[in-house]
């Protein structure tokens, strides 16, 4: 079953989400956050660090799941808690996909949250990300 921001219930999915970063994206990423790990913008440096070239920025990956969790919950919605744990890198220009499922929901003095339990993956299925966010869903009415 699909997520429906207007009648939220534990098990639904939300439709998959595809993210990449390139090089350019990294380095414009870093130089905003103040990260100047020469693993996100020198593949060489990266390489010899044993990474397969330049890599996400764990923060990048927390943006991402933001992202997505906000998004599907509907106009208005807003971001109450989010964590995340990074599992494994993705390189510059890899392709990875953000599922999530509803874990629960609640309502508290008559406002509707969700939490969601949230998972990106690579092309060959790997967990590069695991986390969870809880939404306050922005759907009146």
């Amino acid at each position: 079953m699909i997520f429906d921001p207007k009648n939220p219930q534990v098990g639904q999915t939300v439709l998959p989400v595809h993210r990449s970063a390139d090089a350019v994206e990294l380095f414009r990423f870093s130089a905003a956050t103040w990260n100047a790990h020469r693993i996100h913008f020198d593949p060489e440096f990266a390489r010899s660090e044993g990474l397969p070239g330049s890599v996400v920025q764990a923060h990048l990956h927390g943006a991402w799941l933001a992202q997505v969790a906000r998004t599907v919950a509907g106009p208005g919605a807003r971001l109450q808690r989010l964590a995340w744990s990074n599992r494994a890198p993705v390189a510059a220009g890899e392709m990875v996909t953000v599922d999530a499922i509803v874990a629960a929901v609640d309502e508290t003095d008559g406002v509707p949250s969700v939490t969601m339990d949230l998972v990106e993956s690579n092309a060959a299925g790997a967990k590069c990300v695991t986390g969870s966010a809880t939404v306050v869903l922005g759907v009146q009415g």
